[in-house]
């Protein structure tokens, strides 16, 4: 099975472009969400190899999805920030969070991210987090269903049930 990536992207000209490079030009598998909280959900239900994220996102920031990711207690593999700006306060707490990497894309080129992202997904010397999963029985392995009541805690039912029908998730 090929590597898959989350895309987490509310401008639909990157989203689209980062689908181009990294789906149609690199091969790996791509799914998409265009606010936090569709991101959150869709990391929820999927296994992911990397979560490419913006920062600044409508409904739940990227910031604010990671953190939610790491209190729900769902492993990621990498997991980078995307942003035009190179803020020093939000890399820092990029970091914190448990970022792998922050992509300052005006700095670099399209050609520069796929490098970038197959490095990434391909490095071996990173903590494979999943494998962290398996040998310590962390609650990831819990359902969709399970944490939905800890995910309406910080989000309205009618957000999340718009979220729930465009994704076709049932509960």
């Amino acid at each position: 099975m090929g590597k898959s990536i989350l895309v987490i992207e509310d401008e639909t000209f990157l989203r689209e472009l980062y689908i181009s490079l990294l789906e149609e030009e690199e091969g790996y598998t791509v799914s998409s969400a265009e606010n936090g909280l569709e991101g959150l959900v869709l990391a929820v239900n999927n296994s992911y190899d990397l979560i490419w994220s913006d920062i600044m996102l409508p409904i739940i920031d990227g910031l604010s999805a990671l953190e939610h990711i790491n209190k729900l207690g769902i492993i990621l593999s990498k997991f980078v920030f995307v942003n035009n700006l190179g803020q020093d306060e939000v890399i820092k707490k990029a970091f914190n969070l448990g970022a792998d990497a922050y992509w300052i894309n005006s700095a670099h080129t399209p050609d520069q991210l796929k490098t970038f992202a197959t490095e990434l997904i391909n490095d071996t010397s990173a903590i494979d987090r999943s494998q962290i999963n398996e040998l310590t029985n962390l609650p990831s392995n819990k359902t969709y269903k399970e944490l939905r009541p800890k995910i309406l805690k910080f989000t309205s039912l009618k957000e999340l049930e718009m979220i729930e029908a465009k994704l076709k998730i049932q509960i």
